[in-house]
Parts: structure tokens; sequence; C-alpha cells
């Protein structure tokens, strides 16, 4: 009865304190994102953007005779690079250097942990708010074909892993 009280006691405690200062914000369509830094940056991510991702600020509305691609995915789409050396930044270089393109924007918007069922709150939330003309959606074979759901929750502005496949247990 004592764990039982002191978990109750710890999780009001926790709901009540103002969050910290961490990385991570809830988001109710994608579960999480990024802490937007304002154009500075923050800790262990570099800039991040107003719509919570690692990555510049884009133009809205989008400029006219922009071509924009949004890219949505996981860790891969965050990128453990440096973000011109990401995929999707070397795709843009290619696609400006190509002879007879439009100009062409390539947005990054994706964490690590993300998966289906985020990569939609992703387009509902931020993705369709940026106008982009095509959504290049990256999956990685590891998690989000074979259908393992990697769940997370922020708490005071961290991220912790919650992958029970039993609710209760979260």
């Amino acid at each position: 009865m004592g764990l039982v009280l002191a978990e109750v006691g710890t999780r009001a405690y926790l709901g009540l304190v103002p969050t910290a200062g961490g990385d991570y914000v809830a988001d109710p369509d994608s579960g999480y994102r990024l802490r937007s830094a304002a154009g500075a940056d923050t800790v262990g991510f570099g800039y991040v953007n107003r719509f919570g991702y690692r990555d510049r600020e884009p133009l809205v509305p989008k400029p006219r005779g922009l071509h924009r691609i949004v890219g949505i995915g996981d860790s891969f789409v965050l990128g453990e690079v440096a973000p011109r050396d990401n995929f999707l930044r070397v795709a843009e270089r290619a696609l400006a250097a190509a002879p007879d393109t439009e100009q062409t924007e390539i947005l990054m918007m994706g964490l690590g942990g993300y998966g289906p069922e985020q990569y939609v709150g992703v387009l509902r939330s931020s993705a369709l708010a940026a106008e982009p003309d095509r959504v290049l959606l990256c999956f990685y074979v590891g998690n989000d074909v074979i259908g393992l759901p990697t769940r997370s929750r922020v708490r005071r502005g961290e991220l912790y892993p919650a992958s029970s496949a039993n609710r209760l247990l979260d």
C-alpha cells in the first residue's frame, strides 16, 4: 500500500511541478517533438525550427516558384550527422545542381523513435502547414515495416520510452 501511495504521490507531484527546460515537448498529433529555440542552437540537436525539428526555418507562406518537399521519418531524417551532411540535404544539393530543375527546398521533419503513427501526426501538425508540393516518407525496415512500435512520453522536457505492449505497464 505504501508503494502505491508513493507512486500516486510522485505522479501528482510531477504533474504539478513546472516543466524543466529539457529538449522535448509533448505534441498532441505526433506524441513529441523538439522544443523550438527561436533561432538559437539547442543542446545536442543544433538549430530547431518553429515546427520542432532539426532544420532551418522555412518561409511560410511558401515563396512563389519554390518546389518544397517535406521529408518525414525517424532518426535517419533527424540525422546523426551534421544537417548539411544529411541524405536529404545531399539530395537537395543534387537537385539544385541538375540542369532544368526548378528551385527545390527539402525540409527535414523526423525524430528518433518515430514510426508510422507519428508520421501521420507530423503530416497533420507540421508538414501540411509548411505548404509542401510533395512529401517523402522515409520508412525504416527495423521497426516501421515489421510493426514494433516505439512509444515515448515527454516528462518535464525529457523523453522517456514507454514501449510495453500492455498499456498498463507503460
